[in-house]
């Protein structure tokens, strides 16, 4: 195993000595649910494409055994 040393040290601490306070989000509630409500679409949208395309994919995959296999 080989040591590795950092070419600059690790700065633990804010450079104007204390870290701002941040400032509540006043919106943040309306915005998530916005994100939330953008998620669930495309997560139908995508569990409906799985669908289609599986069921597509395995009636296609039939056809071809029943005519290639006989």
């Amino acid at each position: 195993m080989s040591n590795i040393e950092l070419a600059t040290p690790l700065r633990l601490t804010y450079p104007g000595g204390v870290a701002p306070a941040l400032a509540p989000d006043a919106d943040f509630e309306g915005r998530w649910a916005a994100w939330v409500g953008r998620g669930r679409r495309h997560e139908q949208r995508a569990r409906r494409r799985l669908l289609i395309w599986g069921s597509v994919f395995t009636i296609g995959a039939m056809v071809a055994y029943v005519v290639l296999g006989s």
